[in-house]
């Protein structure tokens, strides 16, 4: 019998490796890969042009086990401070709706654990096609809470940040997907928890000494500063370093995104 059609649009001229030696370099290669129900389905392949003349081709057909955090349920867990490169969202096949006004696009999802009083900072970058990354953090899978949506970004990258408030540790999902469908589509997620910024004062300063390294620092936390060093003023943090006679200072400030941030150093005697 007449099989019946599946309703999944057909990726022409998609992104493909180099093509093999018997594989003329001067066509573009078509390419399909989409993450499906079990079951029997069929390949077509037709002519691209409207009154093409046909001719000769090499099919490859390769069948991979999704990954399982394609459904909300199986969410990959992450710990805080791992990068997790690579992911693929074209084998998303479960979408979102927690967050209103978010549109209901497959998505890939994270579990995190956030200890009472600590803040998640989630940054996703596309590292392959054209698109948006869009993040969602949701407090469960069924019937969960909407905790919130990336706010902000530069380029192909997105942010989310959420501060666990409760008086015990959460777990919470953090579901990647995309502002519209698209194809050839890799991104990279990396998680960070720690505590929330408090040294946005002078009089908060944080302690810090040789070999001090503090990741997930945010300006847009910070108090505003303004000084004979900084007299146009803007958001600061700070920090409080002590030095013994015939030390030197070092300080390197490597920006994750956003404007160039400037060092200022005062001295606090004693």
């Amino acid at each position: 019998s007449e099989p019946a059609p599946f309703p999944f649009p057909t990726l022409d001229a998609g992104v493909s490796p180099p093509p093999p030696e018997d594989v003329n370099p001067n066509f573009q290669d078509a390419s399909l890969r989409v993450a499906l129900d079990p079951g029997e389905y069929f390949v077509l392949v037709d002519e691209a042009a409207a009154f093409g003349v046909g001719g000769p081709f090499t099919l490859k057909v390769s069948s991979t086990a999704p990954p399982e955090n394609t459904s909300c349920a199986r969410a990959r867990v992450v710990k805080p401070g791992e990068a997790v490169a690579d992911q693929e969202l074209d084998l998303a096949n479960e979408a979102s709706s927690a967050c209103a006004g978010v549109p209901q696009n497959p998505a890939l999802y994270y579990a995190v654990d956030i200890p009472s009083g600590e803040r998640l900072t989630a940054r996703v970058t596309a590292t392959a096609g054209s698109w948006t990354p869009q993040l969602q953090l949701l407090s469960d899978c069924a019937d969960g809470l909407c905790l919130g949506i990336d706010q902000d970004g530069q380029g192909s990258m997105r942010l989310l940040r959420y501060i666990n408030n409760g008086p015990t540790a959460l777990r919470v999902i953090i579901a990647v997907g995309a502002s519209r469908a698209g194809t050839g589509r890799r991104f990279r997620l990396d998680v960070d928890v720690g505590p929330v910024i408090a040294n946005g004062s002078c009089g908060a300063a944080l302690p810090v000494k040789h070999g001090t390294i503090l990741k997930n620092q945010d300006l847009r936390e910070g108090g505003f500063f303004q000084s004979r060093c900084a007299p146009v003023g803007g958001a600061a943090l700070f920090y409080r370093i002590e030095l013994f006679p015939r030390q030197s200072l070092n300080v390197r400030v490597m920006p994750v995104m956003g404007s160039f941030p400037e060092l200022f150093v005062s001295l606090m005697g004693s």
